[in-house]
């Protein structure tokens, strides 16, 4: 984190030291600098961003497999009992089985969704606090541009 507020301070500082436009409240900054240092900002940012993305799409795959195991399941139970029909109490056998494991593929897949909520909201409630920091320290740079523009205008 201390990184990324250097890396704005610098920013910051590029924006201070940078030309403005005549007549404007416009600044020339020089790109490459400017570009350079997005760059080193991206690279800075946590990696807890990323990992808040990626935990949501294993979240996501997590649960479509549960889901589509639990329906294979019960689609290889229904085949059975299909097969079974000729015999009506193990017909009705078949589909309890298929029922339990319905329920537990079901449980199993509510666990899995609990766990990966509760590991995201985690994350995200990391990235939250990085991403508050990072405003305080957008809105310090932002509040001392503005200052510096109206003693400028004065």
């Amino acid at each position: 984190m201390d990184q990324l507020l250097t890396l704005l301070s610098q920013l910051e500082a590029l924006a201070t030291q940078s030309g403005k436009l005549p007549f404007t409240h416009k600044l020339l900054i020089d790109e490459e600098p400017f570009l350079e240092l997005l760059e080193a900002i991206r690279v800075a940012l946590p990696p807890s961003l990323g990992e808040a993305e990626r935990i949501q799409r294993e979240k996501e795959k997590i649960l479509a497999q549960a889901r589509d195991e639990a329906q294979a399941i019960l689609e290889r139970a229904r085949e059975e009992a299909r097969r079974l029909t000729d015999e009506k109490l193990i017909q009705q056998q078949v589909e309890e089985q298929a029922r339990q494991v319905y329920r537990e593929a079901e449980e199993g897949a509510r666990r899995l969704r609990q766990a990966a909520v509760k590991y995201a909201v985690e994350v995200l409630t990391q990235v939250e606090g990085n991403l508050r920091q990072a405003t305080e320290v957008l809105r310090d740079g932002k509040r001392r541009l503005l200052g510096e523009r109206e003693e400028d205008e004065g």
